[in-house]
């Protein structure tokens, strides 16, 4: 009897904390900033730092002279409400 009671309240304990939702290791931003009569959005997950160092030379997220994506879990998302040109590019 007891090691069935102890088998359950193991179980009933591991359950309960699988439900627990932790925050990501890298948070996902969102920015929406209006300008003129349009509106820009950006989607981005910034890196947890965690004591390092995010620019510079020796360090591992943006090392100085390598190309980097900006993101930490994927690619960074811009919307705008209108047409743009950047350059030469609509």
């Amino acid at each position: 009897m007891k090691k069935i009671l102890f088998v359950l309240t193991t179980l009933l304990s591991l359950s309960a904390t699988a439900q627990i939702k932790m925050p990501a290791a890298s948070p996902t931003q969102t920015l929406i900033q209006d300008f003129g009569l349009g509106k820009i959005e950006i989607v981005y997950s910034r890196p947890g730092l965690k004591g390092r160092a995010a620019f510079g030379n020796g360090t591992l997220l943006a090392p100085t002279g390598i190309v980097w994506r900006t993101g930490a879990n994927g690619a960074t998302k811009v919307t705008f409400s209108d047409p743009v040109t950047i350059g030469d590019k609509t």
